[in-house]
């Protein structure tokens, strides 16, 4: 499902597109995926654990932290980009990285990426996808105000 297979820019990512490839191929399920612009310049990366993800479905805990931090290097072509993250815990009290999202700033289309793209994993034979997990009354998500997650979630009472 790596994003590039139809980009006329694929020439200029192709180290991009092969750790995709082996990305999926080694965490079957996960999702890559690179965002070119329709001037063909590059405009992110996402990276969706699907094996992470099960072992935070598998310990039931539904307490994620969401958030964005900066690169700050001054050489680097990114400088000023945001490195977007969504986490939780295992049933052992272990840290999880569940995905990343690289985007040129923290705001709504960022967050929209990195959950969006989360929400599409699937988690069984059947379809099941994160959106089931995530949207439950049951979940608490930790963000700050910048994260814009009322967005993408619609919260029932009933699941």
């Amino acid at each position: 499902m790596c994003g590039m297979a139809c980009c006329s820019a694929e020439h200029d990512y192709n180290y991009l597109i092969a750790f995709c490839k082996a990305f999926e191929t080694l965490n079957p399920g996960s999702i890559a995926k690179i965002y070119i612009t329709d001037q063909e310049h590059f405009d992110g990366f996402c990276l969706c654990f699907r094996p992470q993800m099960l072992r935070i479905v598998r310990a039931n805990f539904r307490v994620f932290t969401l958030d964005a931090g900066f690169i700050k290097q001054e050489k680097s072509k990114l400088k000023g980009w945001a490195l977007y993250t969504l986490y939780s815990m295992d049933s052992n009290a272990n840290l999880v990285c569940l995905a990343h999202c690289l985007y040129e700033k923290e705001n709504q289309e960022g967050y929209d990426r990195l959950l969006g793209l989360c929400q599409e994993v699937k988690m069984d034979d059947e379809g099941t996808t994160f959106q089931t997990y995530l949207n439950k009354a049951t979940t608490a998500i930790l963000a700050d105000r910048h994260s814009g997650t009322h967005s993408r979630f619609v919260f029932s009472s009933s699941s």
